[in-house]
């Protein structure tokens, strides 16, 4: 079966405190074989919920053991997927390969198709961290390519609102707005017709 397979350091869940049902996660890829699988997974292959210790095969070649289980990521309410985590340390990973031999693009550029995650302590500025990011980068790749030469950091709470990473976020945003205010609007309207019908259909007082 095809399930959503997401590579993953060590540490990662470190920086992602996801809530563990069984196991540890502090170690759960801390081993090449380490496998990290949502309730849903546990429930469909093997029928109970507790897996630790259970195999799964990984592309009909690798045994990999699960060393944890979390719950269900709620859809639509976080920036991860929810899927299996696997250990980005198995030579097979995409991660390792990567690391050995990067991917090269025709123009000579390097494609390394992962989310880096770092963790900044609280004085640290985003900002500055980007500057000096680029700097980096400036530093050590060549002048002269076909491609932009930055590195750029994006707050863990915001990926929503990015639009490096969702290029047509503020187009559908302010489509959004538009429409919140035509029903607010259309809203008003009505509940001005109606308090004015009401308050015709009253009976009129008279002084004598």
């Amino acid at each position: 079966a095809r399930e959503t397979l997401i590579w993953a350091d060590p540490n990662f869940f470190q920086l992602y405190g996801l809530p563990v049902l069984y196991g540890n996660l502090d170690r759960a890829l801390s081993q090449p074989d380490g496998l990290v699988v949502p309730l849903s997974i546990a429930r469909k292959y093997f029928g109970r919920e507790n897996v630790v210790g259970q195999t799964l095969e990984f592309n009909h070649t690798y045994e990999l053991k699960i060393t944890a289980v979390i719950a269900d990521l709620p859809p639509n309410a976080t920036n991860l997927q929810s899927g299996i985590f696997a250990s980005s340390l198995a030579s097979f990973s995409p991660m390792s390969k990567d690391a050995g031999h990067p991917g090269m693009t025709p123009d000579g550029g390097m494609n390394i198709d992962m989310a880096i995650i770092v963790r900044l302590s609280p004085a640290a500025s985003l900002e500055d961290l980007n500057h000096r990011a680029t700097a980096l980068v400036q530093r050590f790749v060549p002048h002269g390519q076909p491609f932009s030469r930055s590195l750029h950091f994006e707050a863990a709470d915001q990926l929503h609102l990015s639009t490096l990473v969702h290029p047509d976020v503020r187009p559908r945003f302010w489509a959004l707005i538009a429409a919140a205010a035509v029903t607010l609007i259309l809203a008003c309207v009505n509940f001005i017709n109606l308090s004015t019908a009401r308050a015709a259909q009253r009976p009129r007082r008279r002084a004598v």
